[in-house]
């Protein structure tokens, strides 16, 4: 699978929706949601640095971690996909 521009710096595996996924780091200053079973990107997220640290929390929850900070989103589904909207940043 091809996307991230920069070393991936963590990744974490899950289930979302009944299908397998991946969420990858990079040094690319972004947070990938991969569908392993299709081989396909479905979704990025912008963050203001590398990523160091992802994590799923049992409700969805992308946590990630950048610099000295960390973010947290709150999936939403659109249209039977799940997208990651809004933040949260705390020092």
């Amino acid at each position: 699978m091809t996307g991230h521009t920069d070393a991936v710096l963590a990744v974490a595996c899950t289930v979302l929706d009944g299908r397998p996924v991946a969420v990858t780091g990079s040094g690319d200053d972004t947070v990938r949601i991969w569908h392993l079973a299709e081989h396909r990107l479905r979704h990025v997220v912008a963050l203001p640095s590398a990523t160091y640290a992802v994590a799923l929390g049992e409700a969805g929850q992308l946590v990630c971690t950048f610099g000295n900070d960390f973010a947290i989103r709150t999936r939403q589904k659109t249209y039977g996909c799940g997208s990651f909207r809004g933040s949260e940043l705390t020092r």
